[in-house]
């Protein structure tokens, strides 16, 4: 076996432009490094992502001589699975496919799944394209923890348990200690991370000071003990009805009347509006209900039903599941776009005052929209009904302190929890990059 300069000295060589080709690449690769090692994941980035593009750049023609001269490399210093990686099929079928763009980026995302060593998707997390260190560190120490675990057999791919292992493994990962800062774990440093790029991106001065004021909420880990199960019976018991063949709708598009009445009586907020009769149009608090359940994606409407999406059947399993289920979906992709920026500067408001009065809330939605230059600009109608969407929201999920309309609004616990889960997501999801 061989040190990286004497392989590259040899394969020089041998043939001096595949030499230099794969000097470049391993420099790429390094960063200039000398006490880098390759991992899966990056020798695959390389064999079917950066070198392809360098073969449409014309430049080489053709990447299967480079592809055979990096094997020779690895079997040089001692890496005899990255040489196999490099003469594969999934390297062959790609780099024979570069010169197409979409079909080669189909087989790299196939060949990249098949290979088991990405993070998992479960993890709801959008992994940025140009990452922090933190976040850098965290998706370099899942890659490198999944090859070992499936190169050592510990996660057999292609099995039922497949997916289940390699989320345990990403999990435990995430939530362990930073070794030079043990009081935060590796998920808390990226939450904190992006928190702060997020800061800097947004046009809304207002926004920003909220959003760097929450920063040590958002990051904080999820409160597990937390019972959030009283607050999410409505919810629970509306996604129920719509299991297996669904809840079937009344012509007029409603709630079947008997789920109306249970969902009056199990919902506080129900129980003490004014409404009466038996029809969902009489119980906006119910369609309230309803409605979020359609926003977060948990239900979705067919022939005539409202049934569970797989989201929804998921979340079922048990009440921090749901509760992750809505926090992940809360702030969501609704239309019209502003809405989200009504939601996160509603949330961030709640978390950093134990009550807000509902004015002020308005006067706070209409600088930030106002700095967001939204287009067309929102009328103060618009605004408001927005921030009663939001704050419904809230009250049909039992996560406000009071029912009262006319009083100042604030969060409970399963409210502050349901706050910080939701924005946590959204920071997670980087949506906001670019």
């Amino acid at each position: 076996m061989h040190d990286v300069d004497t392989a590259l000295d040899l394969l020089c060589g041998r043939d001096l432009a595949s030499g230099r080709r794969v000097s470049e690449a391993w420099h790429g690769l390094s960063g200039g490094d000398t006490g880098y090692r390759a991992s899966q994941f990056d020798v695959q980035r390389y064999l079917w992502l950066i070198l392809p593009r360098m073969v449409r750049a014309g430049d080489p023609p053709d990447g299967r001589p480079v592809a055979a001269a990096f094997a020779e490399f690895f079997d040089l210093t001692g890496e005899p699975r990255y040489a196999a990686i490099c003469r594969g099929r999934w390297t062959e079928r790609v780099l024979a496919a570069a010169g197409d763009r979409e079909r080669c980026a189909e087989l790299a995302i196939n060949a990249m799944d098949d290979s088991g060593v990405l993070p998992p998707e479960e993890l709801d997390i959008a992994w940025l394209p140009e990452p922090g260190p933190y976040e850098a560190a965290a998706f370099d120490a899942i890659a490198r923890a999944l090859e070992t675990a499936i190169a050592e057999g510990q996660i057999p791919l292609a099995t039922p348990a497949t997916d289940t292992l390699r989320l345990v493994l990403a999990l435990d990962l995430l939530g362990s200690r930073i070794a030079d800062d043990g009081a935060r774990t590796v998920v808390q440093a990226m939450v904190a991370e992006r928190m702060r790029y997020w800061s800097r991106q947004t046009p809304s001065q207002a926004l920003r000071e909220q959003l760097v004021r929450t920063e040590p909420d958002v990051a904080t880990p999820p409160r597990t003990e937390l019972d959030t199960a009283p607050a999410l019976a409505p919810l629970r018991l509306l996604l129920e009805s719509c299991a297996g063949p669904g809840a079937k709708l009344t012509r007029a598009g409603y709630l079947p009347t008997d789920l109306v009445a249970s969902l009056v009586e199990a919902m506080p907020c129900a129980r003490t509006f004014p409404g009466s009769g038996r029809s969902e149009s009489h119980w906006p608090p119910v369609g309230q209900l309803r409605d979020l359940a359609y926003r977060c994606e948990l239900v979705d409407h067919e022939d005539g039903r409202l049934r569970l999406t797989h989201v929804g059947e998921d979340a079922l399993a048990d009440d921090r599941t749901l509760f992750e289920a809505l926090a992940t979906t809360f702030i969501g992709y609704a239309d019209p776009p502003h809405r989200q920026h009504v939601l996160e500067t509603v949330l961030t408001m709640l978390l950093l005052e134990n009550r807000v009065d509902r004015a002020a809330i308005d006067r706070r939605l209409g600088v930030v929209l106002a700095e967001y230059a939204v287009d067309p600009p929102p009328s103060r109608e618009d605004v408001l009904r927005l921030r009663v969407e939001a704050l419904w929201d809230l009250r049909v999920v039992g996560a406000l302190l009071t029912d009262d309309v006319e009083r100042p609004v604030g969060l409970n616990e399963v409210g502050r929890e349901l706050a910080v889960a939701a924005l946590r997501a959204r920071v997670l999801q980087g949506w906001w990059w670019g």
